[in-house]
């Protein structure tokens, strides 16, 4: 409140310029309009505070939203759909939202979730077929929706997971071998997720699991270590694993590690650890 006292009594009556100051206070915190006495808060006010930072209509009343008010946070912020009264929530503004931010289509309503706006919605972001009416996720919709994010396989209807949708659910990423019928998860399309995402290891049935393949994980990511069978899990692995990606070390067992620390000596000649790599 102390940031306010000095313009309060002034805005109060009705001070232009105090009121002004408080708006500037708001523009920089969000947070401050909970501190605005109730007699500084009328539609007028509201409105210039949500032109200067959207995210107050977060914390205004619902009573002052306006339908002026609504359209200019949606505008600057899509996210701020589902903080827009139902009655206020008309078509053109659901598709404003939708076409910067698909995912905000969980905050559509139903009677305004058409096939035309939920193709708008995934092509934006992949993930948004969670929120698509399931009368709407035909083929040819869960294609576009995978193409744009892999994990979106996860939300596409298990009769039309094809072996053709998961690979290019994998190319993009590894999590969807996550999300992929049996039949569906071969060699080929295990080699294509660790080489993605390298702890999507996870999710590889075990008889599917090479020593090579791990070796491939492992050097993308270090914490697929902890998926890598047993019985991989020799020195020599150690060493080759190592050597690609010191961050392995840390994920070696306990019964390896003085046999670890002396590879990563080898694999990090002069003390620098030569050959690490970004996880992902």
């Amino acid at each position: 409140m102390s940031l306010f006292n000095p313009y309060i009594k002034s805005a109060e009556q009705g001070h232009a310029e105090a009121q002004l100051k408080l708006v500037e206070a708001i523009k920089q915190n969000t947070e401050a309009f909970l501190d605005v006495p109730k007699g500084v808060i009328t539609p007028e006010f509201c409105l210039a505070a949500v032109q200067a930072n959207c995210w107050v209509l977060v914390y205004m009343p619902e009573e002052l939203k306006t339908l002026e008010m609504c359209i200019t946070a949606v505008q600057e912020s899509s996210w701020l759909l589902g903080f827009v009264p139902e009655a206020y929530k008309t078509p053109e503004l659901c598709r404003t939202a939708v076409q910067h931010a698909g995912e905000t289509l969980m905050d559509v309503p139903k009677l305004f979730k058409t096939p035309e706006l939920c193709l708008t919605a995934v092509r934006n972001n992949g993930k948004a077929l969670r929120y698509v009416p399931k009368a709407f996720r035909i083929p040819d919709l869960c294609r576009i929706a995978v193409r744009n994010n892999g994990i979106a396989l996860r939300y596409v209807p298990e009769t039309l997971r094809t072996p053709d949708l998961c690979r290019i659910a994998v190319r993009k990423s590894g999590w969807p071998l996550k999300f992929m019928p049996m039949e569906c998860i071969t060699p080929e399309m295990c080699l294509m997720a660790v080489q993605k995402t390298g702890i999507a290891l996870e999710y590889v049935p075990e008889e599917l699991k090479t020593l090579e393949l791990c070796l491939t994980a492992v050097q993308k990511n270090g914490r697929a270590f902890k998926f890598v069978p047993e019985g991989f899990k020799t020195p020599e692995f150690c060493r080759a694993a190592i050597q690609s990606n010191y961050n392995v070390l840390r994920y070696v067992p306990e019964e390896l590690k003085d046999q670890a620390q002396k590879l990563s000596i080898a694999a990090a000649p002069g003390g620098k650890r030569h050959g690490q790599k970004m996880e992902h």
